[in-house]
Order: C-alpha cells, then structure tokens, then sequence
C-alpha cells in the first residue's frame, strides 16, 4: 500500500483494534509517498481491508491471501 507521509493510519487501526495481528514487514519511499508490505492475522480480513481503503491517507493497495 502507498500511505501519504506522515503516518499514522496503521498506528490508529493498532489502538482501535489491540487484539488484531499484524506486522510491518518493510517500508520503502517512492516518490512522494511511502510504500509498506504489511501481515495481518485477523479474524475480519475484509474489515482491514475495508479499514485502509476508507483511509484518505491510503493512495492505493493489493491484497495478497496467502493462508499457511
């Protein structure tokens, strides 16, 4: 996902929602923007998804479903 510079959009998902899972697994500048490679282990997938994607601060995002 590419998030407009400062961030705070995954911190806010992390107070609103202490239970869920996930870990930032490298962050890179492009441009402008910043790009992150992001793992979530949640039981309301599509809720984070639908979370980042209602984000004004989220320019676009591709999600990858990959169980183990």
């Amino acid at each position: 996902m590419k998030i407009k510079p400062p961030d705070d959009v995954i911190a806010e998902y992390s107070t609103q929602h202490p239970d869920e899972e996930y870990w930032i697994l490298t962050g890179h500048p492009i441009e402008d923007n910043l790009a992150f490679i992001i793992a979530a282990e949640t039981a309301d997938i599509a809720g984070f998804v639908q979370y980042f994607a209602d984000s004004s601060k989220v320019i676009s995002y591709n999600v990858h479903d990959i169980e183990h």
